[in-house]
């Protein structure tokens, strides 16, 4: 099918539509041959005998029904009269054929369905036109192209390239992996938190080769061979807390304990390089992390005391070592 033919058939629905939701919402006639007429010259009529038959219609709730009445001449009409007691005995009079027809036992499946067709058609022409747009309206000369413009959404059926079509994808996903996910469930070193995932919160820190790194945005194929310290070997025996560890838990440093891993880990390597780190060099050091129980004050107290005491135990040893 040619691109002329898919865009006549679209047009052809269009109108099809169109034609169906104009006539669904389009005032309705009483039927063929039917005229409108008041009920007084409904009552003018029958005293004349000119009333062959009468239909009455509905069930008189409101205290009013649909009549429809034939005249001898052929010609019908269909008004809506009040409720009249003495109407039948005057029809009756004059000969006039009486016929009620069934009330309505209630709305149909198929009423139902007949109702809701427009806003069916709507629906459904308005989902084709956006599927149209976002395919680029069948190329240049689609029938939902308008002007020159080129320009079209990326659609369900442009190619796209995923790692499913690259020879080697599951290599390939395993070396994309990040240091974090290798440490927490290969290594199972969970004491590296993940934080934010951006290298912001520095929850993930450790050293690699003596440098601090975000493990987060470090890939697990970048640190092959080198040496990685986490949180865990900090301490120097499992029963045994370091003394940086000690200030912590001294000084109530933490509190959910989340940014303790990586503030630690930061604060290792602060005071083995700048072992006399003041208290402004602590904090500028430690800018790269975020808490968000807001627990800075105790975790200064504790670096601090942290500084302190690495300081007064080398003093101490350096003493030591004079006097032998």
């Amino acid at each position: 099918m040619n691109d002329l033919t898919k865009n006549l058939l679209l047009w052809v629905v269009v109108a099809v539509v169109l034609m169906v939701v104009f006539q669904s919402f389009s005032p309705k006639s009483s039927g063929a041959g039917a005229q409108g007429a008041s009920y007084s010259q409904f009552l003018d009529q029958v005293d004349s005998g000119n009333v062959q038959k009468v239909a009455f219609g509905g069930d008189m709730r409101g205290g009013t029904s649909q009549l429809t009445y034939t005249t001898r001449g052929g010609q019908s009409s269909t008004i809506t009269a009040p409720f009249d007691r003495d109407l039948i005995n005057v029809l009756r009079t004059k000969n006039v054929e009486i016929v009620q027809e069934e009330p309505s036992s209630g709305i149909s499946l198929g009423a139902i369905l007949m109702n809701f067709l427009p806003v069916i058609l709507i629906i459904g022409f308005w989902l084709f036109i956006m599927r149209q747009m976002q395919g680029g309206g069948g190329g240049a000369k689609g029938a939902m192209s308008f002007g020159k413009s080129r320009a079209k959404l990326q659609g369900e059926d442009q190619i796209k390239v995923t790692f499913a079509d690259v020879a080697g994808c599951d290599e390939a996903k395993e070396e994309v992996g990040e240091l974090v996910d290798f440490l927490r469930d290969v290594a199972r070193a969970t004491g590296t938190h993940v934080g934010c995932e951006h290298g912001v919160c520095g929850a993930c820190t450790v050293r690699i080769d003596g440098s601090l790194a975000r493990a987060c945005l470090t890939l697990a194929v970048q640190a092959e061979g080198a040496d990685i310290r986490t949180v865990e070997g900090l301490a120097p025996t499992p029963d045994t807390l370091s003394p940086l560890q000690e200030a912590f838990r001294e000084n109530f440093g933490l509190q959910c304990g989340f940014c303790t891993p990586g503030i630690l880990m930061s604060l290792d390597a602060l005071l083995q390089q700048v072992p006399d780190a003041t208290e402004d060099e602590i904090r500028e050091h430690l800018s790269g992390h975020l808490c968000r129980c807001t627990g800075y004050g105790p975790i200064m107290r504790a670096a601090v005391a942290a500084a302190e005491s690495l300081r007064a135990s080398r003093q101490s040893g350096e003493g030591t070592a004079r006097h032998a």
